[in-house]
């Protein structure tokens, strides 16, 4: 699937997206959101070498509004497993994140900003004493920083957000800006997304 195929495919998705926010509410947007992410992800799982940048482009971008009618719905734990999963399921299938350097930054500061949300919601921090949700947000922004130090020449926007979120970043403590004792690498960032949904479990997420 070549870029002409795939900004197809992203058209003709938002224009049935479209169409079901204006017909109906909420609900199945949600479900159908969902059913086009699973079909993406395995067609992903299906894909050839030379499609899978694309088809991992593709997912993420599927994936997003679905995030958002789960967290609209109130399954905030769900709707930030749902885009750790994701992550996972790009990584797991070889899609290299330096052939799609943009997208996967934005769907880095996506998380961490969803991420940011949950660990300030009181309700969410009422169930967790351990401080999981503070823990994953910290993980995903530091995962962000250390990938875009690692992937030069990204556009200004993605570098201006990522300006706000090493501002964040830099103010905890050095031992929060680790993972399993180590600096944070872009390398980690399947470990880190599975150590987040293990902690996402701790917290009653049903998976």
């Amino acid at each position: 699937m070549d870029i002409a195929q795939l900004n197809e495919r992203i058209s003709a998705f938002k224009a049935e997206m479209q169409r079901l926010a204006e017909k109906g509410d909420g609900r199945d947007l949600l479900a159908w959101t969902g059913e086009q992410l699973a079909a993406a992800a395995e067609e992903l799982r299906r894909s050839a070498p030379d499609d899978r940048t694309a088809m991992a482009l593709y997912v993420m971008y599927v994936s997003r509004p679905h995030i958002s009618c789960l967290y609209d719905a109130g399954m905030p734990l769900d709707a930030l497993a749902t885009g750790l999963m994701v992550l996972m399921s790009c990584l797991v299938q070889k899609a290299d994140p330096e052939q799609m350097p943009s997208g996967y930054v934005a769907y880095l500061q996506n998380l961490f900003v969803l991420a940011t949300a949950l660990a300030g919601n009181p309700q969410l921090l009422a169930a967790d004493p351990d401080g999981h949700l503070g823990r994953i947000a910290a993980m995903l922004g530091t995962l962000e920083v250390a990938t875009v130090e690692a992937m030069p020449g990204l556009p200004q926007q993605f570098l201006d957000t990522d300006a706000a979120i090493r501002a964040e970043i830099n103010e905890l403590a050095p031992s929060e800006r680790t993972f399993d004792g180590l600096p944070v690498t872009a390398t980690m960032a399947l470990d880190i997304a599975a150590d987040s949904i293990s902690r996402l479990k701790s917290l009653g997420l049903e998976m």
